[in-house]
């Protein structure tokens, strides 16, 4: 089912060190937890939703880059976005 997420206002993605981090400012900082680490994997995603790429692309994407099949790309999408929407940093667009 292809689906777009729409990230919080105020969550940006920032990179310190070599780190990813989701970072909640403004009036984000009231509900969602303030820092969030992201790996590899999750910062790539990211930049999907920041384009508005619909999860059905993003996981082929991950497919094609990663080299793992579509029912794993599938399943570890789906779970990463879970954990975003579960935390607030995402929701779905309707």
């Amino acid at each position: 089912c292809e689906m777009t997420y729409q990230i919080t206002k105020g969550v940006v993605k920032v990179t310190v060190c070599d780190e990813n981090l989701l970072v909640a400012t403004g009036d984000a900082r009231q509900t969602l937890p303030y820092v969030k680490h992201l790996n590899a994997a999750g910062a790539y995603i990211w930049s999907k939703l920041e384009n508005a790429v619909p999860t059905e692309q993003i996981a082929e994407h991950i497919v094609a880059d990663y080299g793992i099949s579509e029912k794993d790309a599938r399943e570890s999408l789906q779970a990463f976005l879970q954990t975003l929407c579960d935390a607030g940093y995402i929701r779905p667009e309707s």
